[in-house]
């Protein structure tokens, strides 16, 4: 017997239509799924009966990736909700106890549309960072979106079938049913996505099963629930829920008002040194001027490329490696007339990628020949991304070895039209474009979605999202991938460098003295530490995470082989069908690189 309500535990057999549901509506999106080619997103397809509002979720992410413009937005918008809510009203009515009768269909189908239309609108912020994600593989997206949206699910699930839910608390057994269902579904899309293809559709059924019976103890228990007093928890909640994430990103992005403070500084200096220069002497104003230059050290030069956002006031770099390294900075604003790196802000690196691929190649031939030695590269999230491009698009380059830290896998997975024009993503554009307003006005850290460099990752993603998955044509490349970013990639990574997993979060690793020797170790002796107890628990999140992406947009459907724009005849993806050919990977990666150069001519 039952604690709540004192009726037997129901059985799934009695309930076949619930069954033949939560069943087959599964397994039908995983087949239609694998016949499309989209099987990267099969381990979604559990989830479209999933007890609510974890079917919302699940629709939400497929709507803000396929569509192409507004009046497509508005029409699958509409289908989604109609199909959602007959899906939970059908769902709840085929779960009902069968010993107290359901009510009204019509009453049913009103609800299901009611709470479905709030579960979407709650749910959507959540969803348009996982697209985020897609787009710029950053795993802080993740780890904000995801949790978010389980807490959302757990506060309002009871609403299915309460009209109040909003001012009634969802009792303890259903949200121990929403967990276990969160719980099952990610373990259920992790199996899904390293299954053999003869597994995968029993493993889809499996979940669906288990949907079933997460139903109909999720319904028992609100079906025989008498009206409680007032208690809004699920608004409170929400509330709480909002006050904790604007704090997070108030705290998490707070030293960027110190990264303003240094550019602010940086000029200051530069000013200060154009004005007191020696007559008969014209130095670049941007440029620090050093009237008493320290003796160079000794040792192998290594160019030190930070990542997004970050900045630099001129001032001679600590050192960061140890003895043995004569470390120079790579700025995002380039080379001054004097072949010396200009200080930096934000800003500047919000420049297209090729434009930094270019500086990139500037800084290293100016080492080069300032040294007569090849050239060491550690470089940092976006500066991993634009090292990367820099070494595919130029095998000759005297660059000796690389060390890419926290680097860009994948990026480019969705994506969404400039300002003003249409095409695929166009809505979730604008979705984006609010999140970044409102993070940039309590924070001032602009993430910038229409910044060239974003729109060179959606621009040039048929050459970006595999080039980590090709061998380096020249120099010696090795990675130290944050364990935090097993999540960014809807499948493990298999990366075609030599890779170590640290236990740390994306970004700011250099701060961290044991990842310093480990880099320091891997440009003096091109080894990596064996850290494999990370590397096996990398494969464990990076599978765990596979239910929780947004799915991504194949090459061929959103950017068409010989776009002007995006890439050159010949290239290939292997993110969603197509085979990979590294050569002609390459090949297209540099043609991108001297279009864009071209454009700017």
């Amino acid at each position: 017997m039952d604690a709540d309500d004192g009726r037997a535990e129901p059985r799934l057999r009695s309930h076949a239509l619930l069954l033949a549901l939560t069943i087959a509506l599964p397994v039908a999106e995983a087949v239609a799924l694998w016949r499309s080619g989209l099987e990267t997103a099969m381990a979604l397809a559990p989830q479209v009966t999933a007890p609510a509002p974890f079917g919302a979720f699940h629709d939400l992410r497929w709507l803000l990736v396929y569509h192409r413009s507004w009046p497509a937005f508005a029409g699958e918008a509409l289908l989604a909700l109609a199909f959602r809510s007959g899906v939970t009203a059908a769902t709840v009515r085929a779960a009902w106890p069968l010993d107290n009768g359901p009510p009204p269909s019509g009453r049913l189908v009103l609800h299901a549309v009611s709470f479905t239309l709030a579960s979407e609108i709650l749910l959507l912020p959540f969803a348009a960072l996982l697209f985020g994600m897609a787009v710029t593989p950053v795993s802080w997206a993740f780890f904000a979106a995801l949790p978010g949206a389980v807490v959302v699910a757990l506060l309002i699930h009871h609403g299915v079938t309460a009209t109040s839910w909003w001012r009634d608390a969802p009792p303890p057994r259903t949200t121990g049913w929403l967990a276990l269902t969160f719980a099952v579904l990610t373990a259920g899309g992790a199996a899904v996505s390293v299954s053999p293809p003869a597994l995968r559709l029993p493993v889809v059924a499996a979940v669906g099963l288990f949907n079933a019976w997460a139903w109909l103890g999720v319904v028992r228990v609100l079906a025989g629930r008498a009206r409680r007093r007032i208690r809004p928890v699920a608004p409170a909640g929400i509330a709480v829920l909002a006050g904790a994430a604007l704090l997070g990103v108030v705290v998490g992005l707070a030293g960027h008002r110190e990264t303003l403070e240094l550019e602010e500084a940086g000029r200051r200096v530069a000013d200060q040194a154009e004005h007191t220069a020696p007559a008969g002497r014209r130095d670049d104003p941007g440029r620090i001027v050093r009237s008493e230059r320290q003796p160079e050290p000794s040792g192998r030069p290594v160019l030190i490329v930070s990542g997004f956002n970050s900045s630099w006031d001129g001032r001679p770099q600590d050192d960061v490696l140890g003895a043995g390294f004569r470390e120079h900075r790579f700025s995002y604003r380039g080379l001054g007339a004097d072949g010396e790196p200009l200080p930096y802000g934000p800003r500047h690196t919000h420049r297209s990628l090729p434009a930094l691929v270019r500086e990139l190649g500037r800084a290293v031939e100016g080492l080069h020949r300032a040294t007569g030695e090849e050239v060491d590269v550690v470089a940092e999230s976006e500066g991993s991304l634009v090292t990367a491009a820099y070494l595919a698009a130029e095998p000759a380059s005297p660059v000796r070895r690389a060390v890419l830290l926290s680097p860009l896998v994948e990026p480019g997975r969705v994506a969404f039209p400039a300002r003003g024009d249409e095409g695929w993503g166009v809505a979730t554009g604008w979705i984006l474009r609010g999140v970044s307003g409102s993070v940039e006005a309590v924070s001032s850290f602009d993430l910038a979605p229409d910044s060239p460099f974003i729109r060179s990752l959606v621009d040039g993603a048929p050459v970006l999202r595999d080039l980590l998955r090709c061998p380096p044509p020249g120099a010696d490349v090795l990675g130290l991938l944050p364990l935090a970013d097993a999540v960014v990639s809807p499948h493990p990574s298999a990366l075609a460098i030599d890779d170590s997993v640290v236990p740390a979060f994306h970004g700011g690793t250099l701060s961290d003295p044991t990842i310093r020797r480990a880099v320091a170790l891997a440009l003096d002796r091109g080894e990596l530490p064996d850290l494999s107890i990370w590397t096996g628990a990398e494969r464990a999140v990076s599978v765990a995470s596979a239910a929780w992406q947004a799915p991504a947009l194949p090459v061929t459907l959103a950017w068409p082989s010989g776009s002007a724009e995006t890439a050159a005849p010949g290239s290939v993806a292997a993110g969603d069908g197509g085979a990979l050919d590294c050569g002609e990977l390459r090949a297209a990666l540099r043609a991108w690189l001297d279009g864009h150069a071209a454009g700017r001519r």
